[in-house]
């Protein structure tokens, strides 16, 4: 019996090294691509997948938004996050939307292969870099992030945003405020919070309550 997947990621090259490494599972195939959160809507709708391998850094909205979108109107569809993020609290995340795996880019292949046969045979995955976020625990002493009454309520909306993945010109439209302000705020909240990446403020803000998932 064939599988049927579907693929939403908004780098081009790697959905197709990943089609390539997929053809040559027998069983496996390849109905249906995304870009973006908009699309990956769009085409689960058109194609009905049994497995979706899911980007949470998607250019118009996050993975898990998605997620929580499809499981609410696709309930038999089996969701198995694809990312970047090696993160507990995106795990954490992913998995409350109703996600039956977890699989960091940096694994290889057949990793990602045993995943999608898992959660079509009923059973949660983890890949091992997932399961050691999973289990660990900060170290004694570690800085904590100051709470989010440091940041005005400008800084926050923007913060909010920024965490349901919109662009600085998403940002600014929907705030009426220009890019180049959106970019001064982005610049003050990094400050304020030391934290230096998208996925840092990404993590910060679904902690924070601030992240609309």
């Amino acid at each position: 019996m064939t599988i049927r997947l579907a693929l939403a990621d908004d780098h081009r090259l790697f959905r197709e090294s990943l089609r390539m490494a997929l053809a040559t599972e027998p069983d496996l195939e390849i109905v249906g691509e995304a870009s973006n959160g908009r699309e990956t809507l769009a085409m689960v709708e058109r194609v009905r997948p049994e497995v979706l391998l899911l980007d949470i850094a998607l250019p118009d909205s996050n993975g898990i938004e998605v997620a929580g979108k499809l499981r609410r109107l696709y309930p038999a569809l089996h969701i198995l996050a694809l990312t970047g993020y090696a993160d507990k609290v995106f795990i954490e995340e992913m998995l409350k939307t109703g996600a039956k795996g977890y699989i960091v880019k940096s694994a290889g292949s057949e990793d990602l292969i045993r995943g999608i046969r898992a959660v079509v045979g009923g059973r949660n995955y983890l890949c091992a870099e997932s399961t050691q976020a999973m289990l660990g625990k900060a170290p004694a002493g570690a800085p904590t992030s100051p709470p989010v009454t440091v940041l005005t309520h400008r800084e926050q909306q923007v913060l909010r945003l920024l965490a349901e993945g919109q662009r600085s010109l998403q940002i600014a439209e929907e705030l009426g405020i220009s890019a180049a302000t959106v970019e001064v705020y982005r610049r003050k909240i990094k400050t304020k919070l030391d934290l230096h990446t998208t996925a840092e403020l990404t993590r910060y803000a679904i902690r924070e309550g601030l992240a609309s998932i």
